[in-house]
Formats: structure tokens, sequence, C-alpha cells
């Protein structure tokens, strides 16, 4: 976004009259790392309950090829979902 007036929204190339904006959003990645993190540490938290319920049955049957999975599949998916980048509202309709 350029700049922003009572009448008007200006973008890179082109201005659009306020009454046709509805929302505008920008991406801020200020803490996506954080966020990464902590998404991380659910997923962890999840292998770990993962790994204690599900896993303690399965070794109990001789199959110990598992457990890394129990581990990577949900920290990946944790951590890949809090990834996304984060939006800020700077204008809505009222």
């Amino acid at each position: 976004m350029k700049s922003a007036t009572d009448d008007a929204v200006s973008l890179d190339q082109f201005t659009l009259e306020r009454s046709r904006v509805q929302r505008v959003q920008v991406a801020s990645g200020s803490r996506r790392l954080r966020n990464i993190l902590v998404g991380a540490g659910i997923g962890l938290a999840v292998g770990l309950v993962v790994d204690q319920t599900l896993g303690v049955r399965l070794r109990n049957e001789g199959n110990d090829d598992y457990r890394g999975l129990f581990y990577a599949a949900p920290i990946a998916l944790f951590g890949g979902l809090s990834a996304r980048p984060a939006y800020r509202t700077v204008y809505t309709t009222k």
C-alpha cells in the first residue's frame, strides 16, 4: 500500500475508491520464527503423547520402526502450519 486518504486507497500501480475497498491486510512476518518454534513444540508434545500411548502398544508387538514417525510427523505438521504468515488488518469497512 502506497498511501490511504479519506477518499481513496493508493497501491503501487493503481488507486481505488475507498467505498470499493472492504478490507486491507498487510503480511506481518515479524513473529514467524517464534510461531514456528511454538508449533514445533506443540508437535513434539503430540509426538510424545502418541509415542507413549500407541507407540507402547506397537513396541509390545515387536515393531519399533514407527518411533521416528511419531515425532517427525507432528513436529513437521504443526511447525509448518504455524509458519504461515500472519496478516495485520489495516483497514476494514464499518
